[in-house]
C-alpha cells in the first residue's frame, strides 16, 4: 500500500511540474496589442514636354561673298508642359549634307564618306540666349569632334578654335584673301545649345547666320544643303543622335 501511494504521489507531482512549466511559459509572452490598418495605392504618371516653334526652313539665296544673311528661329515650351527645357539646334552627323557642310576631311559618318566641309569658303554663326557658335573654317579636324561630349579645341599659328560641351564657342577669325593664313579648323558640332532651362509659355528665339567668304568664286552654286532639328530636352540632358 505504501509503495503504491508513493508511486501515485510521484505521478501527481510530475504532472503538477508540467503544468507549472506551461503556466510559466504562458506568463512570459507579451500578449496581443490592438492594431488597425488602412489601404493605400501608389500611382505614377509621366508628365509632358511639348516644343512649339516658328518656321524652321532657312533659305539663304542670292549670297554674295563677304555679305552674310541672317534669319531667326522662334521657339517656346508649350503651355501645359510639366518641365522647363533646354533647346538645341541638332544636325545628323551621319548625313552626307552635314559632311559636305562642316565634316572632317575624308571623315566617315554612318558609312557615308564625305570630304572636308566648306572649310574657309563659308561662314556659319548661331546666336541664342545660351551663347554663340561662330566659324569661318567649317571643317572638323576629326569626325569624332562632331559628337565629342567634352567639346574640342584646335590651334594653329593664326588662331584657336575652342568649342565647349554645349557646342558653343568657335572662332571669329576669318581667312584673309591672298594672305594664306592657316586658321584653325572649326566645324559646327552636331548639337548646339540655343537656350537653357526655358520655362513653359515663354517666347524665345535664336539667329542663324550664313555667308560666303571671298574665297567662294563659283556663281549660281548651292553651297549648303543640310538638314537640322530644333530639339527640346529636360534641363541638363544633351540631345541624342545616331552616334552618341
Amino acid at each position: 500500500m505504501n509503495k503504491s501511494k508513493n508511486i501515485r504521489l510521484v505521478g501527481f507531482v510530475s504532472a503538477l511540474g508540467v503544468s507549472a512549466a506551461l503556466i510559466a511559459a504562458a506568463s512570459s509572452n507579451t500578449g496581443a496589442y490592438f492594431t488597425d490598418s488602412a489601404n493605400g495605392h501608389l500611382t505614377g504618371k509621366s508628365g509632358s514636354l511639348v516644343l512649339s516653334h516658328g518656321a524652321t526652313s532657312i533659305d539663304f539665296t542670292g549670297l554674295n561673298p563677304g555679305v552674310d544673311q541672317s534669319q531667326k528661329i522662334d521657339f517656346n515650351v508649350k503651355s501645359g508642359s510639366t518641365t522647363n527645357a533646354d533647346i538645341w539646334l541638332v544636325f545628323d552627323p551621319t548625313s552626307a549634307g552635314y559632311g559636305a557642310f562642316t565634316g572632317a576631311n575624308g571623315g566617315t559618318y554612318g558609312g557615308v564618306v564625305t570630304g572636308g566641309g566648306l572649310g574657309q569658303y563659308g561662314h556659319f554663326k548661331v546666336a541664342g540666349p545660351a551663347g554663340t557658335f561662330d566659324s569661318y573654317n567649317l571643317a572638323l579636324k576629326t569626325a569624332g569632334d562632331a559628337t565629342n561630349p567634352n567639346g574640342y579645341s584646335n590651334t594653329t599659328s593664326a588662331n584657336t578654335c575652342t568649342v565647349n560641351k554645349y557646342g558653343l564657342g568657335g572662332s571669329s577669325v576669318q581667312h584673309t584673301v591672298g594672305a594664306g593664313n592657316d586658321i584653325a579648323q572649326c566645324g559646327a558640332p552636331a548639337a548646339i545649345l540655343l537656350q537653357q532651362n526655358l520655362a513653359p509659355n515663354i517666347a524665345s528665339s535664336a539667329t542663324i547666320t550664313f555667308g560666303l567668304t571671298g574665297k567662294a568664286a563659283n556663281q549660281n552654286t548651292t553651297w549648303a544643303n543640310v538638314g537640322f532639328k530644333i530639339v527640346a530636352t529636360q534641363p541638363g540632358v544633351a540631345p541624342t543622335g545616331p552616334t552618341w
